[in-house]
């Protein structure tokens, strides 16, 4: 298993509604220097699903969808050469169903 595999193992999704101390919480975390720091990147979690809602659902979640997600946040944690992803979008508070997928 390589570090791109690792880092999606047991990633860290800081979840909240908007100005609820997800930004600071996000930044105490990012820290950490084991973790790739990864701050509201909506047009990744919207991929394959521009034309929905942020409430997206677990259907909404395809495989291809799914792929393109994991890939892009391997690469950022790739990149910036850590082991785990920290992401934070307060709007994946309206679909941890689809998160979770």
């Amino acid at each position: 298993m390589d570090m791109t595999d690792r880092s999606l193992e047991t990633p860290l999704f800081v979840i909240g509604a908007p100005r609820s101390g997800t930004t600071i919480l996000s930044g105490l975390l990012s820290a950490d220097s084991s973790l790739a720091f990864i701050g509201e990147p909506r047009f990744t979690w919207k991929f394959g699903n521009e034309k929905h809602s942020d409430l997206l659902r677990v259907r909404h979640a395809r495989p291809e969808v799914v792929a393109y997600i994991r890939s892009a946040f391997a690469e950022i944690a790739r990149q910036q050469g850590r082991e785990r992803i920290l992401e934070k979008t307060p709007s994946n508070a309206l679909r941890m169903g689809f998160v979770d997928r």
